[in-house]
């Protein structure tokens, strides 16, 4: 999930002239695109429990731990629409993008 985070990077041994500066609101808002990849994945119900920041002994680099409760994952088994005079129902499932076995 740490590939979802744009501002917040992991640094890399071979990028050693590339320093990194903890943003606290840019890793608000990255926790906020986790919990947007897993609710895409159908994780409706996931959320960040805790998270803490901590230092190596050496005190060089930073820790950041996240706990997440993905909960159960969802996806649509069957739709059936009712009462739809207008559109019919394969527009319907194409236009909402409606799919058996899709995530909701």
């Amino acid at each position: 999930m740490k590939g979802e985070m744009d501002d917040t990077h992991e640094q890399i041994w071979w990028k050693f002239w590339r320093g990194s500066k903890f943003d606290k609101k840019k890793y608000a808002d990255d926790k906020k695109k986790i919990l947007d990849f897993y609710h895409k994945n159908g994780y409706r119900d996931a959320e960040i429990l805790a998270d803490s920041i901590s230092y190596t002994e050496k005190k060089d680099h930073m820790v950041i731990r996240l706990f997440v409760s993905e909960g159960p994952q969802y996806k649509i088994r069957n739709v059936m629409w009712e009462g739809n005079t207008v559109f019919k129902t394969d527009v319907l499932n194409e236009r909402l993008g409606v799919k058996t076995g899709r995530y909701l």
